[in-house]
């Protein structure tokens, strides 16, 4: 009895500790700097993905995560 006494006491606090570290703010440091996507060599949203071409000529679209995550 005394155990699940415990445990009930144990769940509550990690549900309250849960709650309150998803309140803490999570800041970028200072020191990282601030780049856009094209620094950064990504597609911007509504551009179009260039074709690929394999080394046997044939040729594949490139798509954006968003799509792929889909399928």
């Amino acid at each position: 009895m005394r155990i699940e006494k415990l445990d009930a006491e144990l769940e509550a606090a990690e549900t309250q500790l849960d709650e309150l570290m998803l309140r803490i703010p999570n800041p970028a440091d200072p020191d990282v700097p601030v780049v856009t996507s094209r620094q950064h060599g990504c597609q911007d949203v509504g551009e179009l993905l260039p074709k690929e071409v394999t080394a046997d000529g044939s040729t594949w679209t490139r798509r954006p995560h968003w799509e792929v995550a889909k399928r």
